[in-house]
């Protein structure tokens, strides 16, 4: 958790990313990315957890990222 929130402080700090509380959006991403561990206990396929994270990665990502 502190190391996701470490990046997005320095995104801030570097102006990528437009974030009022990171430590709120690092618990926010870490639940999400934890979230993802369930399908590999349920034997789903490699590429659609990957499919899966890509999309989720996109959805995160862009949601912080200046336009």
């Amino acid at each position: 958790m502190q190391m996701m929130e470490n990046i997005l402080v320095e995104g801030v700090n570097d102006g990528m990313f437009e974030i009022e509380d990171t430590s709120l959006a690092a618990i926010a991403i870490v639940t999400a990315l934890k979230g993802m561990e369930i399908p590999l206990f349920w034997g789903v396929e490699g590429k659609d957890i990957e499919h899966r994270l890509d999309n989720l990665i996109h959805i995160l990502f862009h949601g912080v990222m200046k336009r």
